[in-house]
């Protein structure tokens, strides 16, 4: 607070809040520089899986990986994208907070809070989890998921509460493609753009017509027929959005073919493992009696693959039935099991069982694609005969997981900080509520919701796929914070009898 005393007398009459924006470059950059000097660069098990193009992997990352090779090197190749990951992150998250403050023109006392949320989840990942991963510095696809969500967000708040909404609209599908092509995880960002460019049209539609009815001067036959042609618009504008929805689904698996036959041997067209993760989570939930079952509709190769596989997980107590009572217990023990069941099981009965069925591999397939396909198609069979037999256990822990997740976005995994995310959920829902229910309120209730849609999109997806660990669930932690931090804004200054500084344009361009 002295040095922005010394800072306001030397810039003159100049507002605390404009010199403190001023700071806020160079903390970020100095926080983003102490983050690559102090750690360096983060190589971790699943980095091989990124430099060496592995078939199972989404093609963003690598193909971002080869662009650092071909410009600094392989000497080098590590320190540019960790260089290039922090200069992301810098200007993606000052961007964020430049669009926060502006927008609801937030005090000082906001503002020194809003870049303490907006650095705050680097820190927990690097100190307050097991891994203790930088995510900035890994060389993993969240080096750059991690900066590339928050400018998704803010893109695509920008298009909500701007009047040009087409350029931004635009922006954040681009956006929201690279996600889904840098994490299978993140296709549901596409979903999230496709649900609020459909309530930025219709709000706008709604709004319109409102605006129309009280017009005094318009005849009414005129007033019904602009009415009726700008609710076709609003029906085709919908209708538009939907096909680019999955046009980028299309998109994204076109280019996945693309990168497949240029960068692997071409014998893979879509990411594989998807089949074994799935079957790793089906064999976590089934019991003894869904195995049986799944046995009798398999081969009678496949049928002793699988009853070895559960006797392996039984007798390393790796099964649902065998995690402690409680909540806690049920998500910790899932997380302790996946991987093991997944790659020290599962994985070496399917390769085993892959080599038995093609014993040589030809010259084409020497790196072992081949039996990776085979491994894939295997999990698949196996998978679809047992899930029909444990599908209420299935559902039942992937509720645990994704309630995990939900904690995990919002603080640690534990007793006492899950009730306080309970809490904290649940005072965000009551205060953007309330907000909507008052006109100055809803920019900052509509913050919120985004967010929430956001959050939930995230967590669903996650949770169906693998554990809801703190790096998958950090996107949306600041995102969290600032909306909640907004609403507790604007609804002291409405109580104060003050009027917002958020609005929402809607004139269309």
């Amino acid at each position: 607070m002295i040095f922005l005393e010394k800072m306001k007398k030397k810039d003159g009459n100049k507002k605390p809040e404009v010199i403190f924006d001023r700071m806020v470059p160079f903390i970020t950059g100095a926080f983003f520089c102490f983050l690559l000097v102090f750690f360096g660069v983060g190589q971790y098990p699943d980095s091989e899986t990124y430099l060496h193009y592995y078939s199972d992997r989404e093609p963003l990352y690598p193909l971002f990986l080869k662009v650092c090779r071909m410009a600094a090197g392989d000497a080098h190749v590590l320190w540019a994208a960790v260089i290039f990951q922090n200069v992301l992150a810098f200007f993606c998250f000052w961007y964020l907070y430049r669009f926060i403050t502006r927008q609801f023109q937030l005090n000082l006392l906001f503002r020194i809070a809003v870049l303490l949320i907006i650095l705050m989840p680097h820190l927990m990942t690097s100190v307050f989890t097991s891994s203790g991963i930088v995510l900035t510095n890994a060389i993993l696809s969240e080096g750059l998921t991690v900066s590339l969500y928050p400018l998704f967000a803010t893109i695509l708040f920008e298009a909500f509460y701007r009047e040009k909404k087409g350029r931004f609209l635009a922006a954040s599908y681009i956006v929201a493609l690279l996600l889904a092509l840098a994490r299978g995880q993140l296709m549901t960002m596409l979903l999230v753009w496709l649900l609020v460019s459909a309530a930025i049209i219709v709000r706008e539609w709604i709004l319109l017509r409102k605006s129309q009815e009280q017009s005094r001067s318009a005849q009414p036959t005129e007033k019904s027929h602009r009415s009726a042609q700008s609710g076709r618009v609003c029906a085709i504008s919908i209708l538009a959005l939907f096909l680019l929805t999955i046009a980028g689904f299309v998109i994204r698996q076109s280019v996945i073919h693309v990168y497949h036959s240029a960068m692997t041997d071409g014998r893979i067209r879509s990411n594989t493992g998807a089949n074994v993760t799935l079957l790793t989570n089906v064999l976590y939930c089934a019991d003894e009696q869904a195995v049986l079952k799944a046995a009798d509709t398999l081969s009678e190769t496949d049928a002793q693959l699988l009853r070895g596989l559960y006797a392996q997980m039984r007798s390393e107590k790796l099964c649902a039935s065998d995690a402690g009572d409680g909540f806690h217990a049920r998500i910790w023990h899932h997380e302790d099991s996946h991987d093991k069941i997944k790659f020290d099981i599962l994985g070496e009965y399917l390769r085993m069982a892959a080599w038995a069925e093609r014993e040589t591999l030809p010259e084409s397939a020497e790196d072992g694609s081949e039996i990776r396909v085979i491994m894939d198609k295997t999990g698949g069979r196996l998978m679809k005969a047992l899930l029909p037999h444990c599908i209420g256990s299935y559902l039942t822990t992937y509720l645990y997981v994704a309630a995990g997740g939900f904690v995990r976005t919002v603080s640690l995994l534990s007793p006492v900080f899950s009730i306080y995310a309970l809490f904290i959920y649940a005072a965000a829902v009551v205060l953007m509520c309330v907000l909507f229910r008052k006109a100055q309120g809803r920019a900052a209730a509509w913050l919120m919701a985004i967010v929430l849609l956001m959050t939930a999109a995230n967590v669903c997806a996650t949770a169906l796929t693998i554990m809801c660990l703190s790096r998958y669930m950090i996107y949306n932690m600041s995102l969290f914070y600032l909306a909640g931090l907004v609403c507790v804004w604007e609804a002291y200054r409405i109580r104060r009898g003050g009027t917002s500084g958020a609005e929402i344009c809607t004139q269309p361009e």
